[in-house]
C-alpha cells in the first residue's frame, strides 16, 4: 500500500496548569484512505520535545515505508 503523509501538526493543550503537546498525522493512501495518529507528549523542554517528535515521525515513516 503505498501512502503519503498529507498533514503533520502540534498542537498544546492546557490542562490543570501544564502544557501538554499533542503531535498528529493524517495520512492518505493513493486510493483515498485517510489514517489519523495522534500522539499525547509528556511536559519537557523544547529540545527534547522536538527529538521526540522527530524520532516519531521518523519511526511512522519507517513502519509505513514512506520516503
Amino acid at each position: 500500500m503505498k501512502t503519503v503523509i498529507s498533514k503533520v501538526s502540534l498542537h498544546h493543550l492546557t490542562i490543570r496548569g501544564a502544557r501538554i503537546h499533542v503531535l498528529s498525522v493524517e495520512i492518505t493512501s493513493v486510493d483515498g484512505r485517510h489514517t489519523h495518529i495522534r500522539h499525547h507528549l509528556p511536559p519537557d523542554t523544547s529540545e527534547r520535545t522536538q527529538k521526540r517528535i522527530t524520532t516519531l515521525l521518523e519511526q511512522i515513516a519507517d513502519s509505513l515505508q514512506i520516503r
